[in-house]
């Protein structure tokens, strides 16, 4: 529990207090005092009894004003709003057609018929001389008509020279001089 002491410099501190909450008001200006009195009610004074042993405060009852009544306002409410995306229609997934072969033309005329050619054999064994022979050749021929070289290869069933069976050598050999003709 608190000491007298204690409970008597509480006291004075409330009524000093009070002193000047009430100086204030003095000071405010008469529509703001009437604006405050019609919405508080003045509570009355609290008392003062002394006693031989400490100044007792009494507390004066505390009177509630009513309270105004406030309407509740509904908050406005904000919506974003909602883009519009357009869904695509599906779609069924499709094969691109298969790619079609026709046969390779032969615009220089060559021919790869070794019976035509009189069965000649090709003057190489190896992929090594085929090689140097398929050289050879092309540079003789020159850039332009050695491209040839290539379409003979394709009409023999090949695309790189270094694939070439060597039961295909004489026909290659026969194809390649042909252009040089």
């Amino acid at each position: 529990m608190l000491s007298n002491d204690v409970i008597i410099t509480i006291a004075q501190a409330i009524i000093a207090n009070a002193n000047v909450l009430q100086s204030l008001v003095d000071h405010l200006p008469v529509e703001t005092k009437e604006a405050v009195a019609s919405v508080v009610t003045p509570a009355p004074a609290a008392q003062v009894v002394k006693s031989k042993k400490a100044e007792k405060v009494e507390p004066a009852p505390v009177v509630a004003a009513p309270l105004p009544v406030i309407e509740p306002v509904a908050a406005p409410v904000f919506t974003a709003p909602v883009p519009v995306v357009a869904t695509p229609a599906p779609v069924a997934a499709q094969m691109p057609p298969p790619p079609v072969f026709t046969s390779v033309v032969n615009p220089l005329n060559t021919t790869t018929d070794t019976k035509s050619m009189g069965n000649v054999a090709a003057p190489f064994s190896d992929p090594k001389g085929l090689l140097a022979y398929v050289i050879a050749s092309y540079n003789a021929l020159g850039a332009q008509k050695g491209a040839g070289i290539q379409q003979v290869l394709v009409a023999n069933g090949y695309q790189n020279i270094n694939d070439v069976q060597p039961d295909h050598y004489a026909a290659l050999y026969a194809g390649i001089e042909a252009l040089k003709v």
